[in-house]
């Protein structure tokens, strides 16, 4: 069995060779860029990646193109801020030299890494990153947290990969820009029900709400002080994606709904 492995890029010169690095024993690695402006091209190309250059269009969508692009049926996706470490590459190859039963994909741990150290008590779960494409697509609808689904049964693989998710405050906070509009987006079009009012009314509820769940639920206390900020600036982007929703009602115009 063969292996491609897909990362999207946009600016990504500090991550890209590492990253590469950590999943050169896939048969193929495919760089899908969007119009970088940094050296993160050059850097790939001369790892050896090849490189599709394709104007962004969303996650679901650039990810999506990926897969279509990619040579081989099975895929591992990787973001640029993510390493595969030397037990989870073992792990990949022992399972693919082995005789037998394949599942349609496989979920793989994460170890998340924030502020320069590890958050070792509010680990994100596992997601879906090895999958045949023949069994699997994007959830096109979604502008963020995009899923793979696919037809079949799916396993689950011990070892984690790392990421490298937010190395300051500065970054999570151009990060939350981001995604918050792009939540704000998507929490619009699942439900139309959507108000200025429901969502100022619940603002505060969801910044408490994620952030008690961080902080306490999953054990982000036990973190020190990296756990509380982080905690913090999850609640926060909860609470900036409903202020968020509210600027683009009233961009419709949607004012006459009083608070």
């Amino acid at each position: 069995m063969k292996i491609s492995a897909l990362i999207l890029t946009k600016n990504e010169e500090g991550n890209i060779e590492e990253c590469l690095d950590s999943v050169a024993f896939c048969d193929e690695i495919l760089v899908i860029d969007s119009e970088s402006t940094d050296r993160t091209r050059e850097i790939a190309s001369d790892l050896g990646a090849r490189i599709l250059v394709n104007p962004w269009p969303g996650f679901a969508q650039q990810r999506q193109f990926g897969i279509e692009n990619c040579l081989y049926s099975w895929i591992l996706m990787i973001d640029a801020d993510e390493r595969v470490t030397p037990r989870l590459k073992n792990e990949i190859l022992k399972l693919f030299s082995e005789q037998g039963h394949f599942y349609s994909g496989y979920e793989i741990p994460r170890r998340t890494f924030a502020f320069g150290r590890e958050m070792k008590h509010m680990r994100p779960g596992r997601s879906l990153r090895l999958f045949n494409k023949e069994k699997g697509k994007m959830t096109l609808k979604r502008h963020v947290h995009e899923k793979i689904i696919v037809e079949g049964d799916v396993g689950r693989l011990k070892e984690p990969m790392l990421h490298f998710s937010y190395r300051t405050v500065e970054e999570y906070i151009d990060k939350l820009n981001h995604y918050t509009s792009l939540l704000a987006l998507q929490k619009l079009e699942s439900d139309k029900g959507i108000s200025i009012k429901k969502s100022y009314r619940r603002s505060t509820g969801v910044f408490w709400h994620r952030f008690l769940d961080k902080y306490i639920s999953r054990g982000g206390f036990r973190d020190g002080k990296y756990g509380f900020y982080l905690s913090l600036l999850t609640g926060i982007q909860a609470m900036t994606t409903e202020f968020k929703i509210v600027d683009i009602l009233k961009g419709r115009g949607d004012e006459n709904e009083r608070l």
